[in-house]
Order: C-alpha cells, then structure tokens, then sequence
C-alpha cells in the first residue's frame, strides 16, 4: 500500500494545540501529541514526520543517480558511494514495507 501523498505539514491540534502532521488531503498522517516528552521535542518530531516523503523521494533521486554514474563509469559504486547505496537502497525498501 503506498503512503499518504505529500506534501506532509506540520499543523496545530484545533483545541490542544499539539502539533500534528497532515497530509495533501488534509487527513492526519500523524498525531505528536505524548505527556512523556517535552512539547518541543514533539514539535521536532512533527517537522521530520512531515519530512519523510521528501526524504524518500530524494533518497531515490539520489540512488538513481548513483546507478547511473556506476553504469557510466564500469558498474561499481566504489568504497565511498557503495556503503550510501546500501544504505539508501535498505531505506526505500524499509520505507515501502519491506521488512527490517
């Protein structure tokens, strides 16, 4: 199933106050509210949540980009771009519901 389309924003709970992320369609994506921490740790949470599709769509540009320079130049990613790509490529999985 894919995810709620972004942009995501960060809003304000109507009567709390609390920060919440809402998606393009204005449905909440993701409620921040949590007596366990400080309100602004919640608000920091908020604005990376709000993030994560952006984040994800940049992750893959870059992978693309990646792939592309590693045809270009031989197929290998080299000891520098290799372990990012791995990275990358196990964050869009984990991010499109693959498992950990």
């Amino acid at each position: 199933m894919a995810h709620t389309p972004g942009p995501w924003t960060v809003e304000r709970h109507p009567h709390s106050g609390h920060p919440l992320v809402a998606g393009a369609n204005s449905l909440v994506v993701a409620d921040c509210l949590n007596d366990a921490i400080p309100v602004d740790e919640a608000e920091a949470n908020a604005r990376l949540i709000s993030l994560a599709p952006e984040m994800l769509e940049a992750l893959e540009k870059l992978l693309e980009a990646c792939e592309h320079e590693a045809n270009r130049t031989g197929g290998d990613f080299g000891p520098i771009i290799g372990p990012a790509a791995e990275v990358a490529e196990s964050l869009i999985a984990r991010a499109c519901g693959a498992e950990a």
